[in-house]
């Protein structure tokens, strides 16, 4: 019974994947973009980089486009259960998307910026809060959440249904089609 159970401790290790940190390397990106779910959270840094923290890194796809986009994807092509978590480190970043689902989370350490665009398509939860913009152009289509710090203007556009939630005192331009909501945090 020993063996039996020493051996099915072994297969059962050697079928999850490791927790430790994997690097992975990609060229210069300047926007980030997340499809089909997943976990990532944003850190200022000098340096760019992009480690997944958690999941299976033999089933996620992590590249650069040819327009600079970081696009992130839980499973290459189709799986289930991949609980994707991913650190992004960068200096800047003009932009960042979330299309099926998904967490993006920004930290404290961004300098302001000129002008930043957040966008959900299909649900999700962007909070950009911590990097902060004189301009921020923020878009929900199908649901979704987005936190924001702009400084001087806001042009919010939400489409069937979700909710951006603002700081501060921006002049603001709002769209809204099918439901949600543009609100200044309390």
């Amino acid at each position: 019974m020993t063996k039996t159970f020493f051996a099915a401790a072994v297969l059962l290790a050697a079928s999850v994947p490791a927790s430790a940190q994997t690097p992975v390397r990609v060229g210069a990106f300047d926007s980030l973009e997340l499809r089909g779910g997943g976990e990532v959270i944003v850190r200022f840094g000098r340096v760019q980089s992009v480690t997944i923290t958690g999941g299976d890194p033999n089933l996620a796809s992590i590249m650069v486009d040819s327009e600079g986009d970081l696009v992130i994807r839980p499973c290459r092509t189709s799986c289930r259960n991949q609980r994707l978590r991913v650190e992004v480190v960068t200096p800047r970043l003009d932009a960042i998307a979330i299309d099926g689902g998904g967490q993006v989370r920004t930290e404290a350490g961004f300098a302001p910026r000129g002008t930043v665009a957040l966008a959900i398509n299909g649900g999700g939860s962007l909070d950009a809060r911590t990097m902060p913009a004189d301009t921020v152009a923020a878009a929900i289509t199908g649901g979704g959440r987005i936190r924001t710090a702009p400084v001087r203007t806001l042009a919010a556009a939400v489409h069937g249904g979700g909710a951006i939630t603002y700081t501060g005192n921006p002049r603001t331009t709002v769209s809204i089609n099918g439901g949600g909501t543009v609100t200044r945090d309390r």
